[in-house]
């Protein structure tokens, strides 16, 4: 499936947002019950992201007619903020060229360390990608707490 990877814009914000939402539904329940994917899904609101999603770098994974993915990398480079795929798309290495391509970003911006709080699900992707596990911990959405890892990897900044 040819798709190409373009910058965000405010009017892509809803689909995002409905992307995120599937996404983080479609989670195997062994990593988190349907409880947790509801509490995380729902911070997921336009007010909530707009501010958030205009003062990233965001690019979107899409093919002519769809969204594909979209990932979000701090405009210092040193923290992804959202790496998410359709669940009709996964599996297909849309995860792994958008989290690619970050780096490469927060290399060409001069960062020397990128940073995430990666989910149960994304975190064997960011592992195969060279990233160091930094530690467990949990999250609080909704009165629920969400497992997650920090991780970490350095980087050689290319500017």
């Amino acid at each position: 499936m040819p798709y190409s990877l373009l910058a965000y814009q405010a009017e892509d914000a809803k689909d995002v947002i409905a992307l995120f939402r599937a996404a983080v539904l479609a989670v195997d329940e062994a990593l988190y019950p349907l409880a947790q994917k509801e509490a995380w899904a729902s911070r997921a609101t336009p007010e909530e992201w707009a501010d958030r999603l205009n003062a990233q770098y965001v690019w979107l994974a899409k093919t002519a007619e769809n969204l594909l993915g979209f990932c979000a990398l701090n405009v210092s480079g040193s923290y992804i903020d959202f790496l998410y795929v359709h669940p009709k798309a996964q599996g297909q290495g849309i995860g792994g060229m958008m989290l690619a391509h970050m780096l490469d970003e927060a290399a060409r911006i001069g960062a020397d360390e990128v940073r995430a709080r990666a989910s149960l699900a994304s975190f064997p992707l960011f592992l195969r990608y060279g990233f160091s596990d930094d530690g467990a911990d949990v999250r609080e959405r909704n009165g629920l707490l969400l497992p997650f890892h920090y991780v970490s990897k350095a980087l050689k900044p290319t500017k």
